[in-house]
């Protein structure tokens, strides 16, 4: 999972920073550009991840990293719901699951 961590925060920086405004983009542009969507950040991410996948249990690994990002994702869109002043605690060990804290596999890719 580790593998997958690092992998997905590098290009979902790099989508991200595409759509910053620069001396070619103008700030109306950068705001309409797809990357600023999360959505579709995320789907673009996982998609170009998937198309590195040469074996099936690379495919799999990538699979269940998707879904501890998506369930993780569901969370925090539920907690931003919650009304205010109320305390919501975040389950701890998300960061441990994905970097393979028990056992510490890490599969080639």
């Amino acid at each position: 999972m580790r593998v997958w961590l690092g992998r997905y925060l590098a290009l979902h920086d790099h989508f991200r920073t595409t759509a910053l405004p620069g001396p070619n983009i103008t700030l109306q542009e950068s705001v309409a550009h797809p990357m600023n969507d999360e959505v579709r950040r995320n789907r673009r991410v996982f998609i170009h991840l998937r198309n590195l996948c040469m074996t099936d249990e690379a495919k799999e690994s990538l699979d269940e990293f998707m879904t501890k990002v998506e369930d993780r994702q569901q969370r925090m869109d539920e907690a931003a719901t919650q009304p205010k002043g109320k305390i919501i605690k975040a389950k701890k060990g998300f960061f441990e699951k994905l970097k393979g804290k028990h056992g510490g596999e890490e599969s080639s890719k």
